[in-house]
Formats: C-alpha cells, structure tokens, sequence
C-alpha cells in the first residue's frame, strides 16, 4: 500500500485526484448514455454557440433564434467552449471539463481552509469537497454549481 504524502501539498494533490477520480467515475461511468437536461443543456447549446462564433445566444427558442440573452451566467459556457473550440463538443467532453472545474474547487477549498484555518481543517476542507455527493453529481450533470464556488 503506498504511503501517505507527509507534505501538505502532496496530500492535498492526493485528495484534488481522488476528487477527480470520484467525478470522472460518475460522470463517465454512471451517467454513461444519459443525456442532459435542463441547465445543463442550456450550458451545453451556450457553449457549443459560442464555439461556433454565434456569441450569447438563446438556445432552442424556435420563434427567437437569433435572440442576445444574459439569461445564464457567461463564464461557465465559456469554459465549456474551450474543449468546444477543440473539437471536443460531445457530452462527455463537456462533462470531463466541469469535473476538472469541480477538481479545482477542491484545491481551492483547500488553499482557503490554510489560510483561514491551518493544514488539517484545510485537508478536511478538501477531502469533504472531494466526495461531497451533490458536488460530484452536479459535475456529471454539466452545472455551473462547481465553478461559481
């Protein structure tokens, strides 16, 4: 069995991969097949629009297409249109993209619990963020929920 890190940092890395490994594990693996829905298609049609060139626009209003919105917030379909800009404009792609976002929430829990707390509650920060269920879930579901944290 391999050792825990002694250092802060290499047990904080630990804590960010076994955040990521819980979200790719739901995202690819148990949400495998399953579309997306609600917010996070519109997530989804925003960031593959600007990928596109189109710019905010509203997604799926048939009598509307062409409408400007600032109905979502802009920075999470951004994100999401990078891999989109790539190439990578599936769901899955989409889906790895917010659970690198919800891998560095975890890193950034836990540089906030040091500063504000000390090594250990910032790992317990950390570890709880890493596994927390609805964050996770979120991740698999394309929400905006990790990045906005």
């Amino acid at each position: 069995m391999p050792a825990v890190p002694a250092s802060f940092r290499g047990r904080l890395l630990l804590l960010v991969a076994v955040g990521l490994a819980a979200r790719l594990l739901y995202a690819l693996v148990v949400m495998d097949g399953a579309g997306v829905r609600g917010d996070g298609e519109q997530f989804r049609l925003l960031a593959l629009g600007l990928a596109d060139g189109e710019g905010y626009r509203q997604p799926r209003v048939v009598a509307m297409s062409d409408v400007p919105t600032a109905d979502k917030p802009p920075l999470y379909p951004l994100m999401l249109a990078i891999p989109s800009v790539l190439g990578w404009t599936s769901i899955e792609a989409h889906r790895i993209a917010s659970c690198l976002m919800g891998a560095a929430l975890v890193a950034g829990l836990g540089l906030l619990g040091r500063r504000l707390g000390g090594d250990r509650i910032a790992l317990a920060a950390a570890g709880i963020a890493a596994v927390y269920p609805p964050l996770v879930v979120l991740d698999g579901a394309v929400r905006s929920e990790s990045l906005y944290a």
